[in-house]
């Protein structure tokens, strides 16, 4: 009995925390609407972008098996054309601003190219020391940034600054992590509200001076701007540690036991973010309730609990999770 619940355990904790984290990652895209020109919109997507997807790409990593490695890289690469296909068509019939490449990817569908070489990369270097590549991966991300030709194109610049976070993910065991946990509980809790609360604290009043200066950064695809060239290197492993300790934080106060529907919810968080923004673009240009963020903080909470409308809305849905279940299972046979 005792087995199965420290199993149940392990499931329900990284599916309740990836709920949570693709609500942040809906609501931190719909933020970037009006962060701006506004200071609120500014400290969401701030507090939201510092941690989400490092966090995000760890339990990725936390998770990463040497199984049907092809199999997996396929399924990636036709799940990030098929998201730059469906974006490029709701773009370009809801009149926004559409762009085609083949080989460059500035949008959301990065992240399902970049899985595909996060795997392929880990399960390459599958007999070196983890831990050496690992501080080598953090090492070079630190100076990636100095070098402006690196970008978008074969979206390497992101590769190399989140295969750190993949790559940790990967020489840790998700086991010892939930022990540890159970074993100190309560010491946990209380650093990892004394983390969030520090956080909290510096964007709130901070937010002038860290925005402008760490923005750029918190997307993983821009070199260093100006005002921090001196210290990039620096900036860019203060983000690390500010995301990892917000991670550590966000992992201990997650609840490890079955929730409802939040845990159930969390099983089906890549169809949350597949078709979460053409979503949302499609219900903006009916009802464009994105003027809502204008009317005050009453105006901007109903904004973004549209987004965790949307959000539910996609973790219970069957039917475009239909469709990602097709790509996979033609992925899966493609290699056979």
């Amino acid at each position: 009995m005792e087995a199965v619940t420290q199993a149940s355990a392990r499931i329900a904790l990284w599916d309740n925390l990836k709920f949570i984290l693709i609500l942040l990652v809906v609501i931190g895209h719909m933020a970037d609407e009006f962060a701006a020109e506004s200071y609120i919109g500014m400290g969401i997507f701030f507090y939201i972008f510092l941690f989400h997807m490092p966090l995000f790409i760890f339990i990725a990593g936390l998770f990463h098996s040497d199984k049907n490695i092809l199999s997996k890289c396929v399924f990636y690469l036709s799940l990030g054309f098929f998201m730059k296909v469906v974006f490029f068509i709701v773009y370009r019939y809801t009149g926004r601003a559409a762009a085609f490449s083949v080989l460059s990817e500035y949008d959301i569908p990065w992240y399902a190219f970049a899985m595909a070489g996060f795997i392929f990369f880990t399960w390459l270097f599958r007999r070196g020391n983890k831990k050496f590549i690992l501080i080598a991966g953090i090492v070079l991300a630190c100076f990636a940034g100095y070098d402006a030709a690196i970008g978008d194109f074969l979206i390497v610049s992101r590769m190399i600054v989140f295969m750190p976070c993949y790559m940790l993910g990967a020489v840790m065991d998700k086991e010892r992590i939930l022990q540890w946990k159970q074993k100190h509980r309560i010491p946990a809790v209380i650093v990892s509200i004394a983390i969030l609360v520090c956080v909290f604290l510096a964007c709130r009043y901070k937010l002038g001076f860290l925005y402008p200066r760490f923005r750029p950064l918190l997307s993983g695809r821009n070199p260093f701007p100006e005002t921090i060239l001196s210290y990039g290197a620096l900036a860019r492993l203060g983000c690390y540690v500010a995301a990892w300790a917000f991670g550590f934080a966000l992992i201990m106060l997650t609840p490890d036991r079955k929730v409802a529907l939040l845990t159930k919810m969390g099983g089906k968080t890549l169809n949350v973010f597949v078709w979460h923004w053409p979503v949302y673009v499609i219900l903006e240009r009916i009802f464009h309730f994105s003027q809502l963020a204008w009317r005050g903080i009453g105006g901007i909470v109903v904004f973004l609990l549209i987004g965790a409308g949307i959000t539910v809305f996609l973790s219970l849905d069957k039917g475009l999770y239909a469709i990602l279940e097709k790509i996979r299972k033609c992925s899966f046979s493609f290699v056979r």
